[in-house]
């Protein structure tokens, strides 16, 4: 048997982090390349190597142990039926959300609508919502 190529330290940092979120493979493989790189905080560059990786029939091998070793490890640290706190979120429950992340307020104004629905695991009709309740606030009370 072939020993399966050594993926560089970096290719499998992000698969780690990629593989906390509950899409994390098809975020890899698909995502918008700008929005997943800005999400797990890597330069688009190493995202796109990944996804030549992922292509590329010499290393798929290797790809697919580190995402199944990742996903082993997740596994172990979040046995099946427990959510996570953020998952399914309304516009009330993101805005909470937001309040424990640094600058989330920020985030959830400025941030394009899927950077926010995938970071928090909520649609992005719900972004929207929140967005409108942060800009109602500021709002002067109508005179109907």
């Amino acid at each position: 048997m072939t020993p399966l190529p050594e993926l560089p330290a970096e290719v499998l940092a992000l698969i780690d982090r990629a593989m906390v979120h509950p899409a994390g493979f098809r975020l890899l493989y698909k995502g918008n390349l700008e929005s997943i790189a800005v999400l797990f905080e890597v330069h688009p560059s190493l995202l796109t190597h990944v996804r030549e990786l992922i292509a590329d029939p010499a290393t798929r091998p290797a790809i697919t142990e580190a995402l199944t070793r990742a996903k082993l490890s997740r596994a172990r640290d979040n046995p099946p039926g427990v959510q996570e706190a953020h998952s399914q979120l309304d516009a009330r429950g993101l805005l909470q959300a937001l309040k424990d992340y640094p600058d989330g307020e920020e985030l959830l104004l400025n941030a394009p609508t899927e950077t926010v629905a995938v970071l928090f695991d909520a649609h992005p009709f719900v972004v929207d919502e929140a967005r409108s309740l942060v800009g109602n606030r500021g709002a002067p009370a109508s005179d109907d």
